[in-house]
C-alpha cells in the first residue's frame, strides 16, 4: 500500500508513524477514511504505490525505502539510461559492489538484462542493437 502526504510518498511504517504524530497532536481528520474530507498536504492519504504507474523508481520520503512500484514506458526508459550511464558495470552484483546499490535494485526488480556484443549480434529481432541494459518489458 503506502501513502502520500506533503508531495512524497510514503511506506506503511512511515506512513503509519506520521499519521500517528498527527493523530497525537490533534491534526487527524474527523474521519480519514473520508479522503474527500482533507488533504493529503494536512494528513496521509493511502496510496497503491505497488499499483501505480510511475515514470521513475520511488523511495519512502521519510526511510528511503524502494517503493518496488510499476514504471510507465517513459519510466522504463529513464532506468534503461541511468543503467546505461555506468557501462562497464555490466551485471547486478558489479553494480552493487561499484557503490550503485539503487540501480543494482532497479536492475533486478525491473528485469534488465546487460546485453554485449555477443549478445546483440544474436538477436534475429533486432530488439537490442547495440550494448546495454534492458528489459523484456517492451517500451
Amino acid at each position: 500500500m503506502g501513502y502520500v502526504y506533503a508531495a512524497d510518498v510514503y511506506c506503511d511504517d512511515c506512513g503509519d508513524e506520521i499519521r500517528g504524530k498527527l493523530h497525537a497532536q490533534g491534526k487527524a481528520p474527523e474521519d480519514v477514511m473520508d479522503h474527500m474530507s482533507y488533504d493529503s498536504d494536512d494528513f496521509p492519504k493511502d496510496a497503491d504505490v505497488e499499483h501505480e504507474e510511475s515514470d521513475s523508481p520511488m523511495y519512502c520520503g521519510e526511510c528511503g525505502k524502494f517503493l518496488h512500484n510499476p514504471l510507465t514506458s517513459e519510466g522504463y526508459k529513464y532506468v534503461q539510461s541511468a543503467l546505461n550511464e555506468v557501462p562497464a558495470l555490466q551485471s547486478i552484483g558489479a553494480l552493487q559492489l561499484n557503490g550503485h546499490p539503487h540501480l543494482a535494485d532497479w536492475a533486478s526488480w525491473y528485469d534488465f538484462k546487460y546485453w554485449d556484443a555477443e549478445d546483440c549480434a544474436d538477436d534475429l529481432l533486432g530488439n537490442h542493437p547495440t550494448v546495454g541494459w534492458y528489459s523484456a518489458e517492451a517500451f
